[in-house]
C-alpha cells in the first residue's frame, strides 16, 4: 500500500481540505474548531478573495495610467514650448552669425581698398610684398565667406543683397591677387642663378606665402617644378638629337674647309716665297692629299669645339632649371606660416605628387622599401625632397633620350654619341659643384 493511499485513508481531511477551502468551504474539527491548511495559521485564499484582489489592483493601474498621461501630457506641452523657443533661439543665431559674416566680408573688402601703395595692376612688378600677402589673406577670406552656404544663393534664386553687391568686387581682388602672385612667381623662378641674392630669395618666400594664404601653394610649387623640368628636357632636346649632331658636323666640316683653304693657301705662299719665287713643281694630286690631311686635323679640332660648346651650352641650361628648383626647395624647407606655424615643403608633401613625376616617385619608394621594414606604398613624407623627384625625372628623362639616341638609324650615331661624353662629363662635374 502506498503513501498516498494510506495517508488518503487515515487522514482524507488533508488530501481534500485545501480542494474544500479553494472553493470557500471550511473544515472543523471534532470540536467544531476552524481548521487551518497552512502550518504557518494563515489566512484562506479563495477563488472569491483572489478576485477581489485582481480587481483592486485593476482599478490602482487604471488609476496610475490616467496620471502617467497626464503627466505625459504636461511634459510634452513643456517639450514643445522649448522646443519652439530653441527654434527660434537657433533662427536667431544662425541670422547673427550671417551677418557677422557679412561683417567680416566687408571689413576685408575694406581693408584691401584701404591698403596703401597696393597696385595689383602692376602683375608683380613694384608690388609690396607685405601689402600683397595682406591682400592674399582677405582674398582668400573673403572667398571662404563666399562660399559658406548661408551666403551663397539658395535653391529659390535667393540671395543677400549686401553679399551680391561684394561678391563682384572680391572675385575682381582675388583675381588680381593671383594675378600678381603668378608674376612675382615667374620673375623669381626664371631668374638666373647668376642673379639670384638673399633678396630675391626673401621675395619669392614672400610670394609663396601669399600663396599659402590663397591655398594653392602645392599647385603653384609643382607648376614651377614642372616648368623647370620642361626648360631641362628642352636643353637635352638640343644637345642629344640626330639633327643636332649632324648640324655639329656639318658646322666643323663647312669651318674646317674653310681654314684648310686658307692654311694651304699660306703654306704654299711661303714656299714660293722660300724658293724665290720659282712655281711649285708638286702635282695637284699631292696638294689635294696634303689639303686633305690638314682639313682632317681642323676638322677634328672644330668638331671638339662644336661638341664642347653644345655641351655648355646643355650644362647653362640644366643647371640653370637645377638651380631654381633647388632654391625653390631650400625656401619651401625654411619658411613656416606665422600663424598655423606649418612648414611650407610639408604643405606640399601632403599634396600628390603629379604624374609627370610618377616614375621618379616610383623610383624613390623602391629605394625607400628597400631599407625599410615596413613596406610603404607612397613616398614617406618626412624624406620627401622637391629637388630629388625633379632631378631623377630629369635623369630618367635623359637617359631615355640617350637611349632612342643610339638605337637611332640602326645605331649609325653611336660613336658620334660616345664622342661626346668627354665634353658633357667635364662641363656636368661643374654643374654639380655648382648646385651641391
Amino acid at each position: 500500500e502506498s503513501l498516498a493511499q494510506r495517508i488518503s485513508r487515515d487522514a482524507p481531511e488533508e488530501v481534500a481540505g485545501p480542494l474544500l477551502r479553494l472553493h470557500g468551504f471550511e473544515l472543523l474539527d471534532e470540536e467544531g474548531n476552524v481548521m487551518n491548511g497552512g502550518a504557518d495559521g494563515g489566512g484562506v485564499v479563495t477563488l472569491a478573495t483572489t478576485r477581489d484582489k485582481a480587481e483592486r489592483i485593476q482599478r490602482q493601474s487604471q488609476v496610475l495610467d490616467s496620471v502617467a498621461r497626464r503627466v505625459e501630457s504636461t511634459l510634452q506641452r513643456g517639450v514643445s514650448r522649448m522646443e519652439s523657443a530653441t527654434t527660434r533661439l537657433g533662427r536667431v543665431l544662425e541670422l547673427s552669425a550671417t551677418l557677422k559674416m557679412i561683417l567680416r566680408l566687408q571689413f576685408e573688402a575694406r581693408k584691401v581698398q584701404d591698403g596703401s601703395g597696393l597696385d595689383l595692376e602692376a602683375g608683380g612688378r613694384g608690388v609690396d610684398l607685405r601689402d600683397l600677402t595682406r591682400a592674399a589673406a582677405s582674398a582668400a577670406a573673403m572667398e571662404e565667406l563666399l562660399s559658406h552656404p548661408s551666403l551663397r544663393p539658395g535653391d529659390d534664386g535667393e540671395t543677400i543683397d549686401a553679399v551680391e553687391r561684394l561678391r563682384p568686387e572680391a572675385e575682381d581682388i582675388a583675381r588680381r591677387v593671383r594675378k600678381a602672385a603668378a608674376g612675382l612667381m615667374d620673375e623669381l623662378t626664371t631668374q638666373d642663378r647668376q642673379h639670384t641674392t638673399a633678396s630675391s630669395l626673401s621675395r619669392l618666400g614672400a610670394t609663396l606665402q601669399v600663396y599659402f594664404h590663397l591655398g594653392e601653394l602645392p599647385d603653384a610649387v609643382w607648376e614651377s617644378v614642372t616648368a623647370a623640368l620642361k626648360s631641362a628636357e628642352k636643353a637635352s632636346g638640343q644637345l642629344f638629337h640626330p639633327g643636332a649632331l649632324k648640324k655639329m658636323k656639318e658646322s666643323a666640316e663647312k669651318e674646317a674647309r674653310g681654314l684648310a683653304e686658307a692654311e694651304l693657301a699660306k703654306i704654299e705662299a711661303e714656299e714660293k716665297k722660300k724658293s724665290g719665287g720659282s712655281a711649285s713643281t708638286k702635282d695637284s694630286r699631292h696638294r689635294k692629299k696634303r689639303q686633305e690631311s690638314i682639313y682632317q686635323r681642323l676638322y677634328l679640332r672644330k668638331l671638339r669645339e662644336r661638341r664642347a660648346e653644345a655641351a655648355a651650352r646643355w650644362t647653362e641650361g640644366v643647371s640653370d632649371a637645377s638651380g631654381r628648383v633647388w632654391n625653390l626647395h631650400r625656401v619651401l624647407s625654411r619658411r613656416n606660416d606665422p600663424v598655423s606655424r606649418r612648414n611650407f615643403l610639408e604643405v606640399v608633401a601632403e599634396h600628390p605628387v603629379p604624374s609627370g613625376f610618377g616614375d621618379a616617385e616610383s623610383r624613390l619608394v623602391d629605394l625607400q622599401n628597400r631599407d625599410a621594414d615596413v613596406w610603404s606604398e607612397g613616398l614617406s613624407r618626412g624624406n620627401f625632397s622637391l629637388f630629388t623627384l625633379f632631378w631623377n625625372q630629369m635623369s630618367i628623362g635623359l637617359g631615355g633620350r640617350v637611349q632612342r639616341l643610339l638605337n637611332y638609324d640602326g645605331g649609325s650615331l653611336g660613336p658620334d654619341v660616345a664622342a661626346l661624353y668627354p665634353a658633357v662629363r667635364s662641363s656636368s662635374l661643374g654643374m654639380v659643384t655648382e648646385i651641391y
